[in-house]
C-alpha cells in the first residue's frame, strides 16, 4: 500500500509525506494544527465561539505553542487567568 501523498497545510502550503508517521510529524509542526487546538480549547473553556477580538491572542498562543515555548498546561492556565475568562458573566 502506497501511503505517500501531499497535504495543503495553511499557511505553509503543500507538504509531501511518505507514510503515516511522517504525516503525523508534519501535522505536529504545522501552524494550522496549533491554531486549531488553541482556538477550540479557548472556545471550550469559555463555553462560546472565539470572538473576533480574541483572534490575535489565539494566534499568539498558537505561535508560542508551535515554537515550543508554551505547553498545553501553560496555555490552559493562560486561558483561565485571562481577563476575558475571569470577568465573564455566568
Amino acid at each position: 500500500v502506497n501511503t505517500a501523498d501531499t497535504y495543503p497545510f495553511n499557511p505553509e502550503g503543500p507538504k509531501s509525506y511518505s507514510n503515516a508517521v511522517e504525516f503525523s510529524r508534519l501535522i505536529a509542526q504545522s501552524t494550522q494544527a496549533h491554531s486549531c487546538y488553541t482556538r477550540n480549547s479557548l472556545s471550550y473553556i469559555n463555553g462560546r465561539p472565539v470572538a473576533t477580538e480574541e483572534l490575535p491572542l489565539v494566534d499568539y498562543w498558537a505561535l508560542a505553542s508551535r515554537a515550543g515555548k508554551l505547553s498545553m498546561k501553560d496555555m490552559i492556565l493562560a486561558m483561565v487567568t485571562n481577563e476575558a475568562f475571569v470577568n465573564r458573566l455566568p
